[in-house]
């Protein structure tokens, strides 16, 4: 039979952890008769209960009096006393009890952060789906004509009529505060093409002549992208289209058909969007143009371009 073998070791020593038990006492330990008194007293003096303190030390004193008055005997003194001690009790107690229970424990608030949200990013798509633009020049078909502070009338030539399609991508409203359209030129700069504000004055076409006495005019103030998104909010996925009047800087602009969108929105968010633009004729606007008006003679107008009537 094989005996069992035991192996003994020496277990380190350690010290007893003392864990701290909670305090069962609701009262606080700390505090002491002398100091509840002095604060139940600056409670009853300071938080619009003096007149009830007043009024109850009153009672407490004509009370007994009053008994006595009613019941001709020691008995209706004693009530008087016990209910003017009643009603200072009734006042004292709330303030009692207030310095004496536990003071609860602090709930986590959460409240809202201060720092500044990301501002959304310009998420869309640009396009210009027809129109032309030519180089500056007073040789133009279509004119907005409108009047200066003095009541002149004046002509403005529009190198350029692009129609803009944009569509919103992202997942919140868009409303443009401005927006501008920049061509590279032969240079390969950056230049900024003067927007036509389509609702100063109205478009007339003069036609292939250089007679201005035959103008008609072309209704499209409606149909122009300024009117598509002026204080509107374009919702996501939402398209608008409408057309753009613009003229030209000085020369380098036929052989450069890139150009870029630039948005501002109403937040002060920015975004810049690569387009297309069509430096030929005029014939891809045509079948798009429009709502043919009134034929008027326009020939004692001035003539000069919309940067220099306001500058």
């Amino acid at each position: 039979m094989k005996g069992n073998i035991y192996l003994w070791t020496r277990m380190p020593r350690t010290r007893p952890i003392r864990i701290p038990m909670p305090n069962s006492n609701p009262i606080n330990p700390s505090c002491n008769w002398g100091n509840i008194f002095k604060s139940v007293s600056h409670d009853l003096f300071t938080h619009s209960w003096g007149q009830n303190i007043v009024v109850s030390i009153a009672l407490l004193i004509l009370a007994p009096s009053i008994g006595y008055y009613f019941m001709k005997d020691l008995r209706g003194m004693w009530l008087g006393f016990g209910a003017g001690i009643t009603t200072l009790c009734w006042i004292v107690w709330p303030a009692l009890i207030r310095q004496i229970a536990p003071a609860p424990k602090p709930s986590e608030i959460s409240t809202p952060s201060t720092s500044k949200t990301a501002p959304p990013n310009l998420d869309f798509t640009v396009a210009v789906e027809a129109g032309w633009l030519h180089r500056k020049s007073m040789d133009e078909n279509f004119w907005m004509i409108h009047g200066d502070k003095k009541g002149s009338i004046i002509a403005s030539p529009i190198n350029g009529i692009l129609y803009i399609r944009f569509t919103n991508l992202g997942d919140a409203p868009i409303m443009i505060d401005s927006y501008s359209i920049e061509v590279l030129n032969g240079k390969q700069e950056w230049v900024r093409l003067v927007t036509i504000d389509a609702h100063s004055g109205h478009v007339y076409n003069r036609g292939r002549t250089n007679d201005m006495k035959q103008t008609r005019r072309s209704n499209i103030e409606q149909d122009t992208f300024d009117y598509m998104i002026a204080n509107k909010d374009l919702e996501p996925r939402h398209t608008v289209r409408g057309w753009v009047f613009v003229e030209a800087p000085e020369a380098g602009l036929e052989s450069g058909k890139e150009a870029r969108f630039n948005v501002t929105d109403i937040l002060g968010n920015k975004a810049v969007r690569p387009i297309k633009v069509l430096t030929g004729g005029s014939q891809s606007v045509q079948p798009r143009l429009l709502h043919v008006g009134e034929t008027k003679d326009l020939s004692q107008a001035r003539r000069q371009f919309y940067s220099e009537a306001n500058p």
